[in-house]
Parts: C-alpha cells; structure tokens; sequence
C-alpha cells in the first residue's frame, strides 16, 4: 500500500554500486519523515551468494545508511533474488572474470505494486525522485522526467 523504490547493488562492487547508494541516500534524505511512514526505499543485492546479513550490515554502515528508518538493504537465495529481478525484466549475470554485472536503474513501484517510473540512476536528480515518490504517495501520479524510461 505504499510506493517503494527499488535499486540493485553488491557490497564488494568497486564503484558504480556506491554511486548508486549515495544517491539513494540523498533520496532518503530529501523524504525525510516520510521515508517509513509514506514509502519505502528497498536495496537488494545481486551477489546474494557473497552478500549475506553481515555483509549487508556492514555496507550499510559504511555507507551512512544504517540508521535510516524505512530503508531496507535485503539478500535471498539466487533464486529469489532471480525472481524479484525478473519482475522488472532484469536477469542477474556474471562477467568471466566472476565479477557481477551492474544494474544501473532505479524502479519506482506504486502503491497498487505496478512500477510506475524507471529512472537512469548516472542522470538521476534526487530531488526529483524524491517528489515522484511522495506524489505517488499522496495517489497522484509520477511525473518521470528527461531521465525516466518508460516502464516495461
């Protein structure tokens, strides 16, 4: 019943994924006391076989984002893992050197669990975002931008 948004990352990534993170936390910072009680912000691993809880912990500690209510950083088997992603048409996959590839999108989900709006992460304004969510949380409709794709 509340608007979530979705990004995916690995806690070893060596650079992308913490580009990724800290925009999500500018995102979080910008709802403030509506991230929680409004929406959600929900990171899940793509590495579900490296990143377990500690590791998670960790990343989020590293990251500022430990204490941030209503932000959520999960891992699952490969398989449930594989199943989320297939939800926004994505396929979990590894380069030959085993590194993991990077999904560089969020997905923002309304409240009626359709995603309403994927946005190009590296153009990404926070601020933006942020507004897409809380209208999504009010029942209005999100705008997208310039850096949002078409859902599907």
């Amino acid at each position: 019943g509340k608007p979530v948004l979705f990004d995916f990352f690995y806690t070893t990534c060596p650079g992308p994924c913490l580009m990724l993170t800290q925009r999500m936390k500018m995102i979080a910072d910008q709802l403030g006391a509506s991230l929680g009680t409004k929406a959600w912000l929900v990171s899940i691993t793509v590495d579900p076989e490296h990143d377990r809880q500690q590791q998670l912990l960790d990343y989020t500690k590293e990251q500022g984002a430990a204490d941030v209510k209503g932000w959520y950083f999960l891992t699952g088997s490969p398989q449930q893992v594989d199943q989320v992603m297939a939800r926004f048409k994505l396929k979990r996959q590894r380069e030959s050197d085993g590194s993991v590839d990077h999904v560089l999108e969020f997905f923002l989900v309304g409240p009626d669990g359709h995603q309403m709006v994927q946005y190009l992460a590296s153009d990404t304004n926070p601020t933006k975002i942020a507004g897409d969510v809380e209208r999504a949380a009010s029942g209005q409709q999100a705008v997208g931008s310039a850096d949002a794709i078409p859902p599907g």
